[in-house]
């Protein structure tokens, strides 16, 4: 029988790995390759490395404080399927090769994702501010 909690939280209801999942999506409707090249070595995918280096800056770490800290995260280790804990210089490397385009499409995958048909942007040039009321 298995022993249960009262405020016992599955797995995947857990902050992390729902914005993990998030980011998968992104990814696929991105159009984010898993592999850059099928010679490339096996131990991680671009979408694994993508998703830690936006933890990674999301959590404002620095490299191998973020590696302690993924060893104590282990739903989102498990969500990402990760075999083993990537060095730090593994994540210095993929955030050194991977392109600013990436960055970009997963950019505009957005209104994909959100389910918008169109998205528009603007930029604010009249000086107003929202936190001042008159100049």
């Amino acid at each position: 029988m298995e022993k249960t909690t009262f405020f016992a939280r599955k797995k995947n209801d857990l902050y992390y790995v729902k914005f993990a999942k998030v980011l998968y999506s992104f990814f696929k409707h991105s159009g984010f390759p898993k592999r850059f090249s099928q010679h490339s070595r096996k131990d991680f995918n671009n979408w694994q490395l993508f998703a830690l280096q936006t933890f990674r800056q999301k959590l404002r770490l620095k490299y191998r404080p973020f590696t302690h800290w993924l060893e104590s995260c282990t739903p989102v280790v498990h969500f990402l399927k990760l075999g083993k804990i990537p060095h730090y210089s593994k994540l210095q490397a993929f955030d050194e090769r991977c392109p600013a385009v990436w960055h970009l499409r997963i950019i505009e995958a957005t209104p994909k994702v959100i389910g918008l048909a169109r998205f528009f942007v603007a930029i604010d040039g009249t000086g107003l501010s929202i936190y001042q009321g008159s100049k």
